[in-house]
This record gives structure tokens, C-alpha cells and sequence, in this order.
């Protein structure tokens, strides 16, 4: 984790997000699925499971302009302009769409359960509506530095470590039924249409967004809500891409450090 805290000290994001597909100072299997399988281990939130935002990354160097539907990636909302962490937690749900089965706080129900998804909905549809849906209804309050933080201030006040953990755990566990409403607010037209959209940025290295971009108009988007824009909708996209094709579509680490270059970077 220290390498990439590291690069999250830096001034450009979107090219640590870059380099931590390729940096050799971050230790993998030697495989392009393990770099990512690393990545996500090392940027996951501390109770929240396929939350990639344990380091506060921004969203300087990615493509667009941070303005109410504008163009690109950087995201309106500045408390939520972490676009290395929303990418990777696109990326990794489509990756490992089982994240949903762990327990939040590694104590409490699952991630699946607090959503009340219905059984016979398969894990990539559970992570696909929250990757959707978290455009869809406002951001609940998750801020990992300062739940971590109130931890460590029960700690210091004289709390047991077992309820500073329970209540850490209920803190997320909150946080995650929150998420709850954003996973309910997908509708069928909206699956269909990022399907459409995820079918138009083709196979070729330089994804074609400018095809992607009228499917995903098509999902209803309240810029007021809080966390909430066309910019983060489309890095999700990129994301939910790169989480499928990292299996087979790139012969080594640094030939995905140079897509994101391409695709992601100003």
C-alpha cells in the first residue's frame, strides 16, 4: 500500500492510476489479472467490500471538465472526485462480481443481503445495478479517513476494541444500506441501455465513447443529487470494461497502464 499512497501524493491521478497497473514497486503473481486482483486489495475500503477508496486519490489528469453534464471524466461533486477509486470499484465489481458475498466490516451481514437482492439474481447483476445505480440516487455519507478516524477516537477515549470494531461495522453497515436505495433505482431500460453502451465501445485499444454516449444518455440522471453525474457514469463504464476485458485483452501489465493513458488521460 505504501507505493501506491505514494502515487496518490502525486499531482497527476489519472497516471498513478496508470502505474498502478505498472509500477514494479507493487508485488503481483506476475499476471495481469493478479496485478489487478493486488490493486484492489491494497485500495479497498477497510469495512466496505469492492469500495475502492481507502486512498484518497483525486481526479486531476483525467479527461473533461468537472461542470453539471460536461464532458469527460472529472466528477462535478469535489467530495466525491476520487476517479481512481470510482474506476477501480467499477472494474474490480465486474472483476470479482462475488465481492457482494463478504461481510461488511468482516463482521456483519453481507454486502448481498443489506441490498436485499432476490436469490435468483446472479452476482454480476447485483454489482452491475450498484455500478448503475450509483448514479441514480445521491452518495450516502463514506468517508473512510474519518470513519477510521472515529475508531481510533474510541480507542483513545477507553472503548473496548471490540465495540470500537462493532461500531465501525455499523458505521459501514449504514453506509451500505444506503447503498441500497441506489440498487433499487435501476430500472430494465437502464440495464439495456448500458449493455448498449458497453456493446459500442467496441474491442479496439482506444474505446469508442463518442458511440457509448447516447445509450448512457438514456439513463436518467438528477445532477442535483449529491455525487451524482454524467462523468461518473462514464468512467464506471471504463471501468466496468477493463474489469472484463483484463482476462484476456492485454499481454502485459504495462500494456493497461497504457490504455488507461489513452482512453482515461487529458
Amino acid at each position: 500500500m505504501d507505493r501506491a499512497q505514494k502515487l496518490a501524493a502525486g499531482s497527476d491521478d489519472c497516471e498513478a492510476l496508470a502505474l498502478l497497473f505498472s509500477d514494479p514497486g507493487i508485488i503481483d503473481d506476475g499476471t495481469v489479472p493478479g496485478r489487478l486482483r493486488e490493486i484492489l486489495a491494497i485500495t479497498e475500503h477497510f469495512a466496505i467490500p469492492g469500495l475502492q477508496t481507502r486512498i484518497r486519490f483525486h481526479d486531476r489528469g483525467f479527461k473533461g471538465q468537472p461542470t453539471p453534464g460536461g464532458p469527460g471524466f472529472r466528477d462535478p461533486w469535489p467530495k466525491s472526485d476520487n476517479q481512481v477509486g470510482h474506476f477501480l470499484s467499477a472494474a474490480g465489481m465486474n472483476f470479482q462480481p462475488d465481492v457482494v458475498r463478504r461481510e461488511v466490516g468482516g463482521v456483519g451481514p453481507t454486502v448481498r443481503s443489506l441490498l436485499r437482492a432476490p436469490d435468483n439474481m446472479s452476482d454480476r447483476e447485483v454489482v452491475q445495478r450498484l455500478v448503475i445505480g450509483h448514479e441514480k440516487a445521491p452518495d450516502p455519507a463514506v468517508d473512510a479517513p474519518s470513519m477510521a478516524a472515529s475508531a481510533l477516537g474510541g480507542l483513545s477515549g477507553g472503548s473496548s476494541l471490540g465495540a470500537i470494531v462493532g461500531a465501525a461495522a455499523g458505521a459501514a453497515m449504514s453506509v451500505v444500506s444506503g447503498f441500497r436505495v441506489q440498487f433499487e433505482a435501476v430500472t430494465p431500460s437502464d440495464m439495456s441501455a448500458w449493455a448498449a453502451a458497453l456493446s459500442a465501445l467496441g474491442n479496439n485499444s482506444v474505446i469508442n465513447l463518442a458511440a457509448a454516449e447516447p445509450h448512457l444518455r438514456k439513463i436518467p440522471i438528477n445532477y442535483s443529487f449529491s455525487g451524482n453525474s454524467i462523468q461518473d457514469l462514464r468512467l464506471s463504464l471504463c471501468g466496468w470494461y477493463l474489469g472484463q476485458a483484463i482476462a484476456n485483452r492485454f499481454a502485459s501489465r504495462e500494456d493497461v497502464a497504457k490504455w488507461v493513458r489513452i482512453n482515461l488521460h487529458a
